[in-house]
């Protein structure tokens, strides 16, 4: 009578959730890394046991596989994790390593939600920064348009005075040589009687001339103040172009650069 056959159905932990601690260990290695926590020695030492243990009971399963593929006809002769040795994987989960592992694990999602919340603010004052500053612009354009219509306004009534005052010029010099192109006729004066009327026109004749001179003074003073009015309009002018070519640069450098936040981008 032959012997009865083992059976040879695998045991125990499956490769699959050996796989998948394996995969779980890495990870936690990885975010413990990146992220700077520390984890304890004796976590780190239950660690590696957990992944050589894991490693261990992989290849016992694939060498038994793949003893089985090549003769299914021979009796197994190695011996397959029993559920005993599960059970000491389950023991050492349990362990007061894991909660400290899982403590480090809400560690690390409470340091990621608190940077993702902080980018999350950085990111709002980025935004509201840029409205701000697309407002200020805007307010600064109205006001160079409100600048520019005044200096308009300053222009063509400094231009309208200018023409007023060569006007009163060129009726003054006119009324001048008008006075100086009067033939005077020769009388004899030794038949005029001196006295008071003479004497009142010679003071006439004086006020003439002191009229004449302050006309004169009057008018000088006007092309000075119109030579310095246009040149007070010729600084305004070009501090006006200055400003506006400043706020077009920085009006262009907003548009191409707009204000967001690089951690958003990163996110």
């Amino acid at each position: 009578m032959s012997k009865p056959r083992q059976n040879t159905r695998t045991k125990g932990i499956s490769q699959n959730f050996i796989k998948e601690v394996s995969e779980k260990l890495n990870l936690i290695n990885h975010l413990s890394k990146d992220s700077g926590v520390e984890i304890p020695d004796e976590l780190e030492e239950t660690l590696k046991e957990l992944s050589i243990s894991s490693s261990k009971h992989a290849q016992k399963i694939l060498s038994c596989n793949s003893s089985i593929i090549s003769d299914p006809n021979k009796e197994s002769s190695i011996e397959i994790p029993a559920h005993s040795d599960s059970s000491l994987l389950d023991s050492s989960v349990e362990s007061p390593s894991i909660k400290q592992l899982k403590s480090n694990n809400n560690l690390l999602c409470k340091a990621v939600k608190e940077k993702l919340q902080e980018f999350r603010c950085l990111n709002k004052q980025s935004r509201n920064q840029g409205v701000k500053a697309t407002q200020e612009l805007k307010g600064y354009q109205h006001e160079l348009n409100d600048m520019k219509s005044s200096v308009f306004e300053i222009i063509d009534e400094a231009n309208s005075t200018k023409e007023q005052i060569i006007k009163m010029k060129e009726k003054l010099e006119g009324e001048v040589k008008d006075t100086d192109s009067v033939k005077y006729e020769e009388y004899d004066m030794s038949a005029c009687k001196t006295g008071q009327d003479s004497n009142l026109l010679i003071d006439q004749i004086k006020e003439l001339h002191q009229e004449i001179y302050r006309i004169q003074n009057r008018i000088e003073k006007s092309e000075n103040d119109l030579k310095q009015k246009e040149y007070e309009n010729k600084e305004l002018k070009n501090v006006i172009e200055q400003l506006n070519e400043s706020f077009e640069k920085f009006g262009n450098e907003s548009e191409e650069n707009p204000p967001i936040c690089q951690n958003c981008i990163v996110l």
